[in-house]
């Protein structure tokens, strides 16, 4: 129960916000916020009450949804949402688990947290600069206005009016 209470209230949350901020009600972050309430309560389903599961999927949301605008103002390519979703949400949902569980502690979980987000740096670090002196990972500017999706596939992933 605690799940979907969640992911409802990260998809509700990022309504309300894209509403409230943008104008409009987004779709496409309205689905990452049911991604990010499921990412943000996966870390301790149980012990947290139904009230709670709302909050930490909300609370989620909205990281996600500053998380994205963030992105986007550094002009760090992210098409899907990827980083604020799983990162961002991730380093929340496992900070926020000694609200509920007593059995661990904050300081515990942010050594964790610093732990695997210096690894992946690191390690992503070291195997894109690797592939980097062999292909270009870079996609034209042309290419890139018109879509992946169209360019390699010929499909339209996100058709949405503006």
């Amino acid at each position: 129960m605690n799940t979907h209470l969640a992911e409802a209230a990260g998809c509700v949350t990022a309504a309300l916000v894209t509403r409230l901020i943008g104008g409009k009600t987004h779709v496409v972050m309205m689905l990452n916020g049911a991604l990010v309430g499921l990412a943000s309560i996966t870390a301790e389903p149980l012990a947290p009450n139904p009230m709670l599961a709302i909050g930490i999927g909300s609370v989620g949301s909205i990281i996600m949804y500053f998380g994205t605008q963030w992105l986007n103002k550094l002009k760090l390519d992210d098409v899907v949402g990827a980083i604020p979703v799983h990162i961002f949400a991730g380093i929340w949902e496992t900070l926020i688990v000694p609200l509920s569980n007593s059995n661990t502690n904050f300081s515990t979980q942010l050594i964790g947290v610093v732990s695997v987000v210096i690894f992946a740096f690191v390690l992503s670090y070291i195997v894109f600069y690797a592939l980097r002196q062999f292909i270009d990972l870079r996609i034209s500017d042309e290419d890139e206005k018109l879509g992946t999706g169209v360019v390699e596939i010929g499909v339209r992933a996100y058709a949405t009016r503006d």
